[in-house]
Protein backbone atom coordinates (compact mmCIF):
# COMPACT_ATOMS: atom_id res chain seq x y z
CA UNK A 1 0.00 0.00 0.00
CA UNK A 2 1.40 3.40 -1.01
CA UNK A 3 1.36 5.93 1.81
CA UNK A 4 1.73 9.71 1.67
CA UNK A 5 1.45 12.32 4.39
CA UNK A 6 0.56 15.97 4.81
CA UNK A 7 3.00 18.30 6.52
CA UNK A 8 2.55 18.36 10.31
CA UNK A 9 1.01 21.35 12.02
CA UNK A 10 -2.34 23.13 12.10
CA UNK A 11 -5.09 23.19 9.54
CA UNK A 12 -6.66 20.00 8.33
CA UNK A 13 -8.06 17.72 5.70
CA UNK A 14 -5.19 18.05 3.25
CA UNK A 15 -2.81 15.52 1.82
CA UNK A 16 0.13 15.35 -0.56
CA UNK A 17 0.62 12.79 -3.35
CA UNK A 18 -1.89 9.97 -2.95
CA UNK A 19 -5.23 10.48 -1.18
CA UNK A 20 -7.03 7.78 0.77
CA UNK A 21 -10.48 7.34 -0.80
CA UNK A 22 -11.71 4.05 0.67
CA UNK A 23 -10.87 2.03 3.77
CA UNK A 24 -12.14 -0.97 5.69
CA UNK A 25 -12.28 -1.13 9.49
CA UNK A 26 -12.67 -4.55 11.12
CA UNK A 27 -13.32 -4.91 14.85
CA UNK A 28 -14.27 -8.42 15.92
CA UNK A 29 -17.29 -9.39 13.82
CA UNK A 30 -18.09 -5.76 12.93
CA UNK A 31 -17.00 -4.40 9.57
CA UNK A 32 -17.24 -0.75 8.49
CA UNK A 33 -16.54 0.62 5.03
CA UNK A 34 -15.28 4.21 4.93
CA UNK A 35 -15.37 6.40 1.82
CA UNK A 36 -13.62 9.76 1.59
CA UNK A 37 -14.03 12.52 -0.99
CA UNK A 38 -11.57 15.35 -1.61
CA UNK A 39 -11.81 18.57 -3.59
CA UNK A 40 -9.40 19.75 -6.28
CA UNK A 41 -7.19 21.29 -3.59
CA UNK A 42 -6.86 17.92 -1.79
CA UNK A 43 -9.11 18.96 1.09
CA UNK A 44 -11.57 16.53 2.66
CA UNK A 45 -15.17 17.37 1.68
CA UNK A 46 -17.05 14.19 2.61
CA UNK A 47 -16.69 11.37 5.12
CA UNK A 48 -19.09 8.45 4.74
CA UNK A 49 -19.21 5.21 6.70
CA UNK A 50 -21.45 2.16 6.46
CA UNK A 51 -21.40 -0.87 8.71
CA UNK A 52 -22.06 -1.98 12.27
CA UNK A 53 -20.71 -1.33 15.77
CA UNK A 54 -21.61 -4.01 18.33
CA UNK A 55 -24.08 -5.34 15.78
CA UNK A 56 -25.91 -2.01 15.43
CA UNK A 57 -26.00 -0.18 12.08
CA UNK A 58 -24.01 3.06 12.28
CA UNK A 59 -24.23 4.35 8.71
CA UNK A 60 -23.64 8.08 8.40
CA UNK A 61 -22.39 10.75 6.05
CA UNK A 62 -20.76 14.09 6.79
CA UNK A 63 -20.57 16.75 4.08
CA UNK A 64 -17.95 19.43 4.71
CA UNK A 65 -18.39 22.94 3.30
CA UNK A 66 -15.18 24.98 3.24
CA UNK A 67 -14.22 28.60 2.77
CA UNK A 68 -11.87 29.49 -0.08
CA UNK A 69 -8.91 29.41 2.34
CA UNK A 70 -9.72 25.81 3.33
CA UNK A 71 -11.26 26.57 6.73
CA UNK A 72 -14.43 24.60 7.43
CA UNK A 73 -17.54 26.77 7.34
CA UNK A 74 -20.17 24.14 8.04
CA UNK A 75 -20.59 20.37 8.34
CA UNK A 76 -23.81 18.43 7.82
CA UNK A 77 -23.97 14.95 9.34
CA UNK A 78 -26.87 12.59 8.74
CA UNK A 79 -27.66 8.90 9.20
CA UNK A 80 -28.11 6.88 6.01
CA UNK A 81 -30.74 4.27 5.21
CA UNK A 82 -32.04 3.79 8.74
CA UNK A 83 -34.43 5.66 11.01
CA UNK A 84 -33.19 6.98 14.33
CA UNK A 85 -33.75 9.56 17.04
CA UNK A 86 -31.25 12.00 15.50
CA UNK A 87 -32.24 13.25 12.05
CA UNK A 88 -29.16 15.35 11.35
CA UNK A 89 -26.43 17.45 12.98
CA UNK A 90 -25.35 20.77 11.49
CA UNK A 91 -22.03 22.09 12.80
CA UNK A 92 -20.69 25.63 12.38
CA UNK A 93 -16.95 26.12 12.85
CA UNK A 94 -15.41 29.39 14.08
CA UNK A 95 -11.75 30.43 13.84
CA UNK A 96 -9.42 32.98 15.32
CA UNK A 97 -9.63 35.88 12.83
CA UNK A 98 -7.24 35.57 9.90
CA UNK A 99 -6.00 32.11 10.92
CA UNK A 100 -6.76 28.41 10.51
CA UNK A 101 -6.92 27.94 14.30
CA UNK A 102 -10.33 26.81 15.56
CA UNK A 103 -11.93 28.61 18.51
CA UNK A 104 -15.17 26.68 18.85
CA UNK A 105 -17.80 24.58 17.07
CA UNK A 106 -21.55 25.10 17.46
CA UNK A 107 -23.67 22.01 16.79
CA UNK A 108 -27.40 22.08 16.11
CA UNK A 109 -28.85 18.59 16.63
CA UNK A 110 -32.18 17.94 14.91
CA UNK A 111 -34.20 15.09 16.45
CA UNK A 112 -37.67 13.60 16.26
CA UNK A 113 -38.54 15.57 19.40
CA UNK A 114 -37.12 18.94 18.26
CA UNK A 115 -33.67 20.51 18.16
CA UNK A 116 -31.00 21.33 20.73
CA UNK A 117 -27.38 22.39 20.64
CA UNK A 118 -23.95 21.68 22.01
CA UNK A 119 -20.62 23.49 21.80
CA UNK A 120 -16.99 22.42 21.52
CA UNK A 121 -14.21 24.75 22.72
CA UNK A 122 -10.72 24.27 21.29
CA UNK A 123 -7.38 25.35 22.83
CA UNK A 124 -3.96 25.21 21.17
CA UNK A 125 -0.55 24.79 22.78
CA UNK A 126 2.50 26.98 22.16
CA UNK A 127 3.54 25.08 19.01
CA UNK A 128 0.13 25.25 17.35
CA UNK A 129 -1.23 21.80 18.21
CA UNK A 130 -4.69 21.24 19.69
CA UNK A 131 -4.14 20.59 23.40
CA UNK A 132 -7.64 20.80 24.90
CA UNK A 133 -11.15 20.03 23.63
CA UNK A 134 -14.02 20.83 25.97
CA UNK A 135 -17.61 19.81 25.15
CA UNK A 136 -20.79 21.40 26.52
CA UNK A 137 -24.37 20.20 25.96
CA UNK A 138 -27.75 21.90 26.24
CA UNK A 139 -29.87 20.74 29.19
CA UNK A 140 -33.28 19.74 27.80
CA UNK A 141 -35.14 21.07 30.83
CA UNK A 142 -33.32 24.30 31.70
CA UNK A 143 -31.83 25.19 28.31
CA UNK A 144 -28.51 25.90 30.08
CA UNK A 145 -25.23 24.73 28.55
CA UNK A 146 -23.55 22.23 30.89
CA UNK A 147 -20.16 20.53 30.91
CA UNK A 148 -19.98 17.13 29.23
CA UNK A 149 -16.27 16.30 28.94
CA UNK A 150 -12.76 17.68 28.63
CA UNK A 151 -9.90 16.05 26.71
CA UNK A 152 -6.22 16.99 27.09
CA UNK A 153 -3.76 15.95 24.38
CA UNK A 154 0.01 15.54 24.20
CA UNK A 155 2.25 14.84 21.18
CA UNK A 156 5.66 13.45 20.36
CA UNK A 157 8.35 15.35 18.44
CA UNK A 158 6.89 14.23 15.08
CA UNK A 159 3.45 15.61 15.94
CA UNK A 160 1.83 12.24 16.64
CA UNK A 161 -0.92 12.20 19.27
CA UNK A 162 0.47 10.09 22.11
CA UNK A 163 -1.93 10.69 25.03
CA UNK A 164 -5.58 11.66 25.39
CA UNK A 165 -6.80 12.12 28.95
CA UNK A 166 -10.59 12.36 29.10
CA UNK A 167 -12.24 13.93 32.15
CA UNK A 168 -15.92 14.27 33.06
CA UNK A 169 -17.56 16.66 35.54
CA UNK A 170 -18.11 15.54 39.11
CA UNK A 171 -20.97 16.49 41.42
CA UNK A 172 -19.51 19.95 42.07
CA UNK A 173 -18.72 20.61 38.40
CA UNK A 174 -14.98 20.04 38.70
CA UNK A 175 -13.44 17.67 36.17
CA UNK A 176 -12.47 14.17 37.28
CA UNK A 177 -10.14 11.96 35.22
CA UNK A 178 -12.14 9.17 33.59
CA UNK A 179 -10.04 7.59 30.83
CA UNK A 180 -6.45 7.74 29.62
CA UNK A 181 -5.62 6.64 26.08
CA UNK A 182 -1.99 6.14 25.06
CA UNK A 183 -0.86 5.61 21.46
CA UNK A 184 2.38 4.21 20.04
CA UNK A 185 3.63 4.60 16.46
CA UNK A 186 6.22 3.14 14.11
CA UNK A 187 8.22 5.06 11.51
CA UNK A 188 5.86 4.31 8.60
CA UNK A 189 3.51 6.97 7.29
CA UNK A 190 -0.19 6.74 8.16
CA UNK A 191 -2.58 5.97 5.26
CA UNK A 192 -4.04 9.43 5.86
CA UNK A 193 -3.40 12.35 8.20
CA UNK A 194 -6.21 14.87 8.69
CA UNK A 195 -4.67 17.67 10.75
CA UNK A 196 -7.10 19.55 12.98
CA UNK A 197 -10.05 18.04 11.08
CA UNK A 198 -9.39 14.86 13.10
CA UNK A 199 -10.80 16.58 16.20
CA UNK A 200 -14.01 17.96 14.69
CA UNK A 201 -15.19 15.87 11.72
CA UNK A 202 -17.61 13.18 12.90
CA UNK A 203 -16.25 9.72 12.20
CA UNK A 204 -12.57 10.63 12.15
CA UNK A 205 -10.50 9.33 15.06
CA UNK A 206 -8.47 11.92 16.94
CA UNK A 207 -5.25 9.96 16.46
CA UNK A 208 -5.69 10.43 12.69
CA UNK A 209 -4.08 13.85 13.27
CA UNK A 210 -0.83 11.88 13.44
CA UNK A 211 1.53 11.53 10.48
CA UNK A 212 2.93 8.14 11.49
CA UNK A 213 1.34 4.71 11.60
CA UNK A 214 -0.28 3.73 14.90
CA UNK A 215 0.76 0.29 16.16
CA UNK A 216 -0.65 0.22 19.69
CA UNK A 217 -3.51 1.81 21.62
CA UNK A 218 -3.96 1.37 25.37
CA UNK A 219 -7.01 2.59 27.31
CA UNK A 220 -7.07 2.64 31.11
CA UNK A 221 -9.40 3.97 33.80
CA UNK A 222 -12.77 3.19 32.19
CA UNK A 223 -13.46 -0.13 33.87
CA UNK A 224 -13.21 -1.71 30.43
CA UNK A 225 -9.47 -1.27 29.91
CA UNK A 226 -8.05 -2.65 26.68
CA UNK A 227 -4.96 -2.83 24.51
CA UNK A 228 -5.05 -2.96 20.71
CA UNK A 229 -1.93 -3.80 18.73
CA UNK A 230 -1.69 -3.38 14.97
CA UNK A 231 0.71 -4.51 12.28
CA UNK A 232 2.09 -2.13 9.69
CA UNK A 233 -1.05 -2.24 7.54
CA UNK A 234 -3.67 -2.66 10.28
CA UNK A 235 -4.73 0.84 11.20
CA UNK A 236 -8.22 1.74 12.41
CA UNK A 237 -8.70 2.76 8.79
CA UNK A 238 -7.53 -0.53 7.35
CA UNK A 239 -6.78 -1.69 3.80
CA UNK A 240 -6.94 1.68 2.14
CA UNK A 241 -7.37 2.42 -1.53
CA UNK A 242 -5.45 5.48 -2.71
CA UNK A 243 -6.24 7.93 -5.47
CA UNK A 244 -3.27 9.59 -7.15
CA UNK A 245 -3.40 13.37 -7.71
Amino acid sequence: MIQRRRQPGGGGGTSNGNLLVKALSITGTDTTTINLKWDGNKRLVQYQSSGKTNGIATDSKTNIIRENNGNIKKMINSPIGASGYIDSIVSFVYYHPGTSKITYIKDIIYTLAGSFSDSVLITYNSIGKISVKEIYFENFITGVMEKLSKSNYTYDAQGNLITNTLSTPGATGNYILAVTISNSYDSHLAPASFGDDAFIVRGLSEESVSINHIIKKVQTGSGTDFTITMSQFQLMLLTGLLQRY
